[in-house]
């Protein structure tokens, strides 16, 4: 008896099933390196979770990190540039704008402390500010700026025990230098206007990294508004 015509298609597909295998394994290539010897099993690595938070610096054996870029002295002359103009044109939008929102203004001689931004707002309504427009209250070559590990003895001499670890109350928590704080201390000139003293012998301040530039965060400066 002659196969049927579903039996010859049958033995036709298994018969060229068996080639396509055939054809397959040549061209399939070994996964691992065939020379003889044993290689050590893949490791898996998950993926993160998320995405660590930047920080300025770490300590050995943190794990994975994402570092920020530190910002150099350049950014930290202009955010001090910027403060000075907007003192000197009583701009109290500029001004906003390069203080932190909390920025407090402290005077070392007694201990007195306020919102920098409503202090200078009061300055303002009271003093003629825009007369040192005109002078050359501050000079830029004269301006000292110092890295937080360099400025701890000078700022806790100037601020007191609350800028010191440790001995520092909740309420003055943020006066006490963060690693990538900068100190600059500009020595002003502190010119007299017809309407009374404008300024204290120099300024101190304290700036704090906000996202891709500097803020002020707190300002020391020894002057009392009559």
């Amino acid at each position: 008896m002659r196969p049927s015509l579903c039996g010859r298609a049958s033995v036709g597909a298994l018969a060229s099933f068996a080639v396509v295998l055939a054809g397959c394994a040549a061209a399939a290539k070994p996964l691992a390196p065939d020379d003889g010897r044993r290689h050590p099993d893949g490791i898996a690595v998950d993926p993160l979770e998320y995405t660590p938070e930047p920080q300025e610096m770490v300590s050995a054996g943190a794990g994975v990190v994402a570092l920020r870029t530190p910002l150099g002295a350049e950014a930290a002359k202009e955010t001090t540039r910027s403060f000075l103009l907007a003192i000197a044109q009583e701009d109290l939008e500029a001004l906003r704008k390069t203080m932190s929102p909390d920025a407090s203004s402290i005077n070392p001689a007694t201990r007195a402390r306020e919102s920098s931004f409503y202090f200078f707002s009061r300055r303002f309504g009271r003093l003629d500010y825009t007369y040192l427009s005109n002078v050359g209250f501050w000079q830029e070559e004269r301006v000292e700026l110092y890295r937080a590990g360099e400025a701890s003895s000078l700022w806790a001499d100037t601020v007191g025990p609350s800028a010191t670890p440790g001995l520092a109350s909740t309420s003055s928590m943020s006066d006490v230098l963060e690693p990538a704080d900068i100190v600059v201390r500009v020595p002003l000139a502190a010119p007299r206007s017809s309407s009374g003293q404008l300024l204290g012998d120099e300024l101190l301040l304290l700036l704090r990294r906000s996202g891709g530039r500097y803020v002020v965060h707190r300002i020391v400066e020894e002057f009392t508004l009559q």
